[in-house]
């Protein structure tokens, strides 16, 4: 949850808005854009691009019942949400074909239509592409997958966190660091963070001595 508190409206919807064009605060709306996926499952919806527009209507709808924003912004707000309802839905059915998610019940004619399809070369294909571009050292090889541990919580939001715990504006290296531990340990995510935070430190150093020579 964000540190800080949400502003309510009069029906007790928290009301949210767009930060760099992302739901805001994020986590909040991906736990309950999830919620609402798990109250009706497409019969052909082993992916969210084969998800039926009535389908996807209804989620939109729900969402909107749990929420409010500034009216000017339904279009912006409608997109956002379209961007993070596809990745939570993506990530849903990979914890569903990894038989990680026990807590929604699905038809078997839903199942057997959805099995077919991820067995499907096509499907494998795709998933391989996927994790292949999601393995890329984007810094060049050596460097590390690029990675974060923020999860589905935005920057946004752990910059807020940051903010109410420090009672200022983080630091952009602070909000790097958060973002980029391993949870429970002062360990970096990989080794393209920590030659992140090397330079950064590195700068900090040099700077300092050149203040002292001053």
């Amino acid at each position: 949850m964000d540190c800080l508190p949400l502003t309510i409206d009069e029906l007790r919807r928290p009301r949210i808005k767009l930060v760099n064009g992302m739901l805001h605060p994020s986590d909040v709306c991906a736990r309950k854009i999830t919620f609402i996926f798990k109250e009706r499952m497409d019969e052909n919806g082993y992916s969210w691009k084969n998800v039926s527009k009535e389908t996807k209507d209804f989620y939109w709808n729900e969402f909107q019942k749990f929420f409010v924003w500034d009216e000017s912004m339904l279009s912006a707000i409608k997109m956002a949400w379209q961007r993070k309802a596809a990745e939570r839905y993506r990530a849903l059915m990979c914890s569903l074909r990894k038989g990680k998610e026990k807590s929604m019940h699905v038809s078997d004619s839903a199942w057997k239509t959805w099995t077919e399809a991820w067995n499907s070369p096509e499907f494998k294909t795709r998933c391989e592409k996927a994790t292949a571009n999601r393995l890329t050292e984007i810094a060049g090889p050596g460097s590390g997958i690029s990675r974060h541990t923020g999860g589905s919580i935005s920057h946004a939001s752990h910059a807020d966190r940051l903010r109410s715990r420090l009672g200022r504006d983080p630091r952009p290296f602070e909000l790097f660091e958060v973002t980029h531990t391993k949870k429970g340990t002062s360990m970096l995510v990989d080794t393209r963070a920590q030659s992140v935070k090397d330079r950064y430190l590195g700068a900090c150093g040099a700077s300092i001595s050149n203040a002292r020579r001053a």
